[in-house]
């Protein structure tokens, strides 16, 4: 540290209020909303890459990225920014594809469907219910140890009723592998989100979604406009590889210079944090948090029909999914297309290895087949996949544009905590996996962003803090019933198995 607190006596060129690693959607909401107050702040954004954005990017596939009326967070700020939104397109048609091993199923039996409806009925009353303060550690460790392919598992005993289950807790928080995934971090994941109808609704889509008329691109694209106007920087190629403090200041070097500030706010993903040095150390519970996190590891595609695909597959189904069982590369298909797309047909999805090299038996065109008419590689006008690559402290990594969130693999309960809610000494860690409404998606990287530039007002400006700013932190109460989460969600999992079985005898009465 000595070696730094030389710096006070150079220049201050490089000496900054506020510092944010990362130039992602929650880097730039922070600097938007500390810019915002025109206090005179002086802040600096340093990108590891070429390209403002992160997993946004600044490319035109954004255009198929969606928002939805109920992510209070990015309509706020479209509105404020005065940024065009744009409904889909209008269809008569809600049908559903879920694709199985046995092949798509339209239309599920009674069976399934009572089966399917009550699983995840009780996910929804639990995630609802779940309020951990309430409940043992012991009953929390149950959970936080348990994964969602044990919960599906040891609660979903038929075929393709669970199959279709895993297919939308896959879904919901967008990953690939439910043994991957603690049960735990998904109720938290749900309980912010509204439950799992609510989050469900997002993530496959309803007639409410919306898009941004030039893409999400755009907002990426004005908010860096808006945050030079206000006098920040941002500068690019510049990967922080340390980041040191003291009591009164904050150092950060990247590969050529070195940064002073007050305060520094990490604005990357959980698993690219850990790449950056701190001193003094991170507490060791901080330390292993950050690395309990995993990329979802999705690959983002679209896909773009000419008309007369379109015109014999107009009425097309809302969604594709395809099931864990099912050997396919295409996971999540989802029509992309705008109102004001009058000539073509544009989806978009995630694919669980690339479609120009995948080993599946169903590449991207054959599953397509399977559930529209018509050749659909004929009719295919443009077809994408979408990944960048970036170096961060000379490891050359893959970063998938529209990547879902990383998700918290199953670990003991005492490595439980929000570091969007606390810092440590003069460092912040914001991230869209951090947001307790919508993590992992756009509104909430607007909402880590927002509470972080609330956190560092607070502190070194808090007379720039109205009302409604502190209102920002407050907590709303939610009704729950007085029971263990265990016991909650052993009873409410048991209830739907039994009402299945109660199902299948007066079936067979019958």
């Amino acid at each position: 540290m000595s070696d730094f607190l030389d710096t006070e006596e150079q220049d201050d060129n490089n000496d900054f209020d506020v510092i944010i690693v990362g130039s992602g959607l929650t880097g730039l909401t922070t600097a938007y909303f500390l810019l915002k107050k025109e206090i005179g702040l002086n802040v600096l954004i340093l990108e590891a890459t070429e390209n403002i954005g992160g997993k946004i990017f600044l490319t035109e596939e954004s255009k198929c990225f969606y928002a939805h009326p109920c992510q209070i967070n990015i309509v706020e700020l479209l509105d404020e920014l005065n940024i065009v939104s744009i409904s889909k397109r209008k269809s008569s048609s809600k049908e559903r594809i879920y694709l199985t091993k046995s092949g798509p199923y339209r239309k599920l039996s009674s069976y399934i469907s009572a089966q399917i409806y009550n699983f995840l009925t009780s996910i929804q009353n639990i995630s609802l219910d779940f309020q951990l303060n309430m409940h043992s550690e012991e009953d929390a460790n149950f959970l936080s140890n348990m994964s969602l392919d044990q919960l599906s598992s040891n609660f979903v005993t038929w075929g393709t009723a669970r199959s279709i289950c895993q297919s939308l807790l896959l879904t919901s928080c967008g990953i690939s592998n439910l043994k991957k995934v603690s049960t735990l971090w998904y109720l938290f994941l749900l309980n912010g989100a509204g439950g799992f109808f609510q989050r469900l609704k997002i993530t496959l889509g309803d007639e409410k979604r919306f898009f941004i008329k030039n893409g999400m691109a755009e907002l990426v694209k004005i908010l860096s406009s808006t945050i030079k106007k206000k006098q920040g920087v941002i500068n690019c190629l510049e990967p922080v590889s340390n980041i040191q403090f003291s009591d009164t200041r904050a150092y950060v070097t990247t590969n050529n210079k070195l940064y002073k500030c007050e305060y520094v706010v990490v604005a990357v993903p959980p698993p690219e944090s850990v790449e950056i040095t701190v001193q003094p150390s991170l507490s060791p519970i901080l330390s292993k948090v950050q690395t309990l996190f995993e990329n979802g590891k999705n690959l983002f595609f679209t896909a773009t029909f000419r008309q007369e695909f379109r015109n014999a597959n107009y009425n097309c189904p809302m969604n594709i999914i395809t099931t864990p069982d099912c050997d396919s590369s295409l996971k999540f298909l989802y029509d992309s297309t705008h109102s004001s797309n009058k000539s073509q047909l544009v989806l978009a999805g995630f694919l669980n290895e690339s479609n120009f090299q995948t080993r599946k038996k169903f590449n991207f065109f054959t599953t397509l087949n399977q559930c529209f008419r018509g050749d659909s590689k004929k009719n295919c006008i443009i077809y994408k996949e979408r990944k960048f690559n970036f170096s961060n402290n000379n490891q050359e990594s893959i970063c998938v544009s529209g990547c879902p969130m990383s998700f918290f693999i199953p670990c003991d309960f005492k490595h439980y905590f929000n570091p969007l809610s606390l810092t440590n000494g003069r460092i912040f860690y914001a991230a869209s996996e951090y947001a307790k409404n919508w993590p992992g998606t756009a509104d909430g990287a607007i909402e880590a962003g927002k509470i972080t530039s609330l956190a560092i007002l607070w502190r070194i400006r808090p007379q720039s803090l109205s009302k409604s700013d502190l209102s920002f932190f407050s907590i709303r109460p939610k009704k729950f019933r007085q029971m263990t989460i265990r016991f909650s969600l052993i009873y409410y999992l048991c209830l739907a198995t039994n009402i299945c079985i109660f199902w299948s005898f007066i079936k067979k009465a019958y």
